[in-house]
């Protein structure tokens, strides 16, 4: 829920081409829509589509998460014609329509397609989709987190920086879920992950507690900004709204550095503590013109195999009706 949020919200200054004012960021939590995409009120984008096709597929998987079904949830979403969709994303994903029969050599493909075009890329968009893993992950030990992300991450983004950050970053998740908001174990279990797989990465998170935030308007889609964001205001304990107002006013790639943010934020606090306006509009658009598998109306059905989430869409469930 936080992340589809942060992207909804974020989503309307893609692309605008200077900074929003205060009033505007305050303003885009209401998920208003426009922008350059034309979005209508409480419409997410490619991030929130690919975290619904994540969630469909942990729900074909009965809960659990299988490569060959994410695999053919993101490339069958590639192909209906999103909006908007990253290079590298859209060099993993694109096959033939007949390689779709069949999911395992599906998998299999995409994999090598990513290893191909984007082993040296370090674009955000696999953590962008990356909440129904720390979701998944509940059900999880630490060992088969790290192997479940690390098989999602590869579809699309195989560098080794790419990969682990998206382990830290889903590792924290987890940690907020399981032990009721604890910020503090959060960012000991991604640094004591970190500090065993990657320094470069670590890195990152210390520059994230020590408040040293890079622009992020040079190198827009990279993977260490919302990663480094994320992780700054879960440790300087932003709320929900401050987190996501100070993410859009930092400009560059707004709709997916606020759905990343939203993500960590959002886990801390759970979903019946982020505000009921925006949860109403979120789950109240139903965009004609995309497929009814990546509404957010569909968040209930998705979540049915996590009993504790799920009684928190359902309190927001009554709220719509």
């Amino acid at each position: 829920m936080g992340a589809l949020i942060g992207d909804a919200a974020g989503g309307i200054f893609e692309f605008m081409g200077r900074p929003p004012t205060l009033r505007e960021a305050q303003a885009a939590l209401n998920l208003p829509g426009g922008g350059v995409f034309d979005l209508a009120p409480g419409q997410f984008t490619d991030d929130g589509e690919m975290t619904m096709a994540l969630l469909g597929a942990i729900d074909k998987g009965k809960g659990a998460y299988r490569q060959e079904l994410a695999a053919h949830a993101y490339c069958e979403w590639e192909q209906s014609n999103p909006f908007d969709i990253g290079l590298a994303t859209r060099a993993a994903l694109s096959v033939p329509k007949a390689a779709m029969s069949n999911s395992k050599s599906l998998a299999k493909l995409v994999c090598s397609q990513a290893l191909e075009h984007n082993s040296a890329s370090k674009a955000n968009g696999c953590m962008m989709r990356a909440t129904p893993l720390g979701i998944a992950a509940t059900g999880c030990n630490i060992e088969e987190t790290i192997e479940m992300v690390t098989s999602d991450v590869v579809l699309t983004h195989p560098n080794k920086d790419c990969i682990d950050s998206t382990v830290a970053y889903v590792l924290a998740l987890r940690h907020l879920i399981l032990h009721d908001g604890d910020d503090v174990g959060a960012i000991k279990t991604a640094n004591s992950y970190l500090s065993s797989n990657n320094h470069s990465v670590l890195g990152w998170l210390d520059q994230a507690m020590e408040g040293k935030i890079d622009p992020v308007t040079k190198q827009i889609g990279f993977v260490k900004h919302g990663f480094t964001l994320a992780f700054h205001f879960l440790a300087y304990q932003y709320s929900y709204e401050e987190a996501i107002v100070q993410t859009l006013l930092k400009s560059g790639d707004t709709d997916t550095n606020a759905c990343i943010v939203g993500g960590m934020i959002g886990a801390k606090i759970g979903a019946h503590n982020i505000s009921k306006r925006s949860v109403q509009i979120l789950l109240n658009n139903s965009n004609k013109s995309r497929p009814l598998q990546l509404q957010a109306s569909m968040l209930t059905k998705y979540l049915s195999y996590f009993y504790d989430f799920n009684l928190e869409i359902k309190k927001y469930a009554a709220v719509v009706t």
